[in-house]
């Protein structure tokens, strides 16, 4: 019996976990969705806030505007 044993735990490879943070990395579609969502609720604040970041997810900084040395409008974008 405790043969068995030991040649079942020298055939059975030890599992090795990781433990892996959720980081929510936004797209676009979803901060869209939440953005109309608060200004049909009247959050106008929020919604102000969400298009900021829209602009900050869809312009990169290989846009045309930052290849042409355009500086970026918002101060919250980051820029070297």
């Amino acid at each position: 019996m405790i043969r068995w044993f030991l040649v079942t735990l020298l055939l059975i490879p030890p599992v090795l976990a990781e433990e892996v943070p959720n980081v929510l990395k936004l797209t676009t579609m979803e901060t869209a969705t939440a953005v109309i969502a608060l200004y049909e609720v009247g959050h106008y604040e929020g919604a102000l806030e969400g298009c900021e970041w829209l602009l900050v997810i869809k312009t990169p900084q290989s846009s045309w505007g930052a290849a042409f040395g355009e500086r970026p409008s918002l101060s919250i974008l980051p820029w070297p």
